[in-house]
């Protein structure tokens, strides 16, 4: 495959990335909106927000995300991976005039429903684009670009907020979306989908282009066999486009379904949403006096650095060990963090052990945001068969985000009856319960096809499960 053909699925699969950036922006608004809306410098007419309204204007963002998912879900199969992608900016730009706009809390409830959309998207079509139009030597290195860009959207955010005010999010957001759509609409979509539905001539063209092949030129003998692979897998899998039951009961197929639900589980389980949006307030409980503004925006910082550095580690160790490896220095940090605050509520003074703490902290935060939101999000769209992609990943995120709108609510009230510390600890033994089932029950995805991996799964299942039930 050309230089030529790599450099086309860098480039395009960065541009599918960009929910993952506005979802970066959604969070990362979350900590300066809820200091300025519920302060007297607010523009609304109404006065400062109430924290009841606060509250809601964190959960509200993951109602709209659990309809993006499972509307999404449903989308991909229906009009494709490229044109799914682009419906979502739609909600994104309403939102964002409407946050120009508010001057009642009403207007900005809704606009975090509507950005909210894009999130829920997030989660399902960029990881099955990728992995659709992505060779298999690479999918290990770009399947991890997501988390590095949702990252850059939570440094950007915060980074800009802080020099040019509450609104210039917002501002930005359009000449952003403007560029990824003009780019973004002149590429075809993946070859998997275009086979899905029977239009062999266009998949070929869509593979020509992802492979960086003229029309006029044959198909190198790799890309020949790439493409029956593709057709052999379709077949297989999708001889009618609907999905029925029977799609759902090979052995493989359920360990797949198992796995996903797991590693979308830690998102939620491993307090991932919860410390991006509310690094803030745990600095402030942590009973140390430091410059909290400065310590939250450096840790948005390391976040970057985190997942450029996750990208380079899963192309050489491989996605299995890597996970293997965050769990574990997230069960560390989480621990680590829950220890110090159990230490501060029991009337310790803590101030001597302020490195201690920041270390634990960022542990804690860039590991879980960084190396396991990457492959977390990344791993389920190449282990689940072409056909049920879509609903699987969107059902199980449809799940994940009812949960996190009740984590999102309801965490400040939940902190102040258990402690932070307890619920770090739980946070902790999520990850050591990820690394040990990572260990058993999760194939590597690395530079193998999708047949290597259906094999995979197959020697991990228990005996009772080898056959197809």
């Amino acid at each position: 495959i050309s230089i030529n053909g790599k450099v086309v699925q860098v480039i395009v699969s960065i541009l599918a990335c960009f929910p993952a950036f506005f979802t970066g922006l959604c969070a990362g608004w979350t900590s300066p909106m809820t200091t300025y809306f519920s302060s007297n410098e607010t523009e609304l007419t109404s006065g400062p927000m109430t924290t009841e309204e606060i509250s809601m204007m964190s959960s509200f963002m993951y109602i709209g995300a659990g309809l993006g998912a499972l509307i999404s879900g449903w989308l991909v199969n229906k009009i494709g991976r490229k044109w799914t992608l682009l419906v979502f900016m739609l909600p994104v730009i309403v939102a964002n005039i409407l946050i120009l706009i508010a001057k009642s809390p009403l207007l900005l409830l809704i606009s975090r429903i509507l950005n909210g959309t894009i999130i829920g998207s997030q989660l399902v079509v960029p990881s099955i684009f990728i992995a659709e139009i992505v060779e298999d030597s690479m999918k290990t290195t770009i399947g991890t670009f997501s988390g590095a860009i949702f990252n850059l959207g939570v440094f950007y955010s915060k980074f800009i907020t802080g020099f040019f005010g509450i609104y210039a999010v917002s501002v930005t957001s359009f000449p952003i979306i403007f560029v990824i759509f003009g780019f973004f609409v002149l590429c075809p979509d993946t070859p998997e989908y275009l086979l899905f539905r029977k239009r062999t001539t266009e998949a070929e063209k869509s593979l020509r282009f992802y492979r960086g092949l003229p029309v006029i030129q044959p198909l190198t003998e790799i890309t020949a066999l790439e493409f029956e692979e593709k057709k052999e897998q379709i077949r297989l899998r999708s001889q009618t486009t609907s999905i029925s039951i029977k799609d759902f009961r090979e052995g493989t197929t359920i360990l797949a379904i198992i796995v996903t639900f797991v590693l979308t589980s830690t998102l939620n389980f491993a307090g991932i949403r919860l410390m991006t949006s509310l690094t803030e307030v745990f600095i402030k409980d942590s009973g140390i006096d430091m410059d909290v503004s400065l310590i939250d925006t450096s840790i948005s910082a390391l976040q970057i650095v985190g997942c450029l550095i996750s990208i380079y580690i899963a192309r050489y160790v491989g996605i299995r060990i890597s996970l293997c490896v965050y769990y574990t220095l997230g069960f560390i940090g989480l621990l680590g963090t829950g220890i110090h605050f159990y230490l501060h509520d029991s009337g310790l003074d803590l101030n001597n052990s302020i490195w201690s703490f920041l270390i634990f902290l960022t542990i804690a935060i860039v590991v879980p945001s960084t190396g396991l939101n990457n492959l977390c999000v990344g791993v389920p769209s190449m282990i689940l068969p072409v056909k049920i992609r879509g609903t699987v990943l969107g059902t199980s995120t449809v799940i994940q985000l009812i949960l996190a709108i009740f984590e999102m609510q309801y965490y400040l009230t939940l902190m102040d009856i258990i402690g932070n510390s307890t619920i770090f600890t739980a946070f902790s033994v999520w990850c050591l319960f990820g690394a040990i089932f990572t260990y058993f029950y999760i194939p590597e995805v690395k530079n193998v096809t999708f047949a290597d991996i259906v094999s995979s799964l197959e020697k991990k299942l228990p005996r009772k499960f080898k056959k197809a039930l």
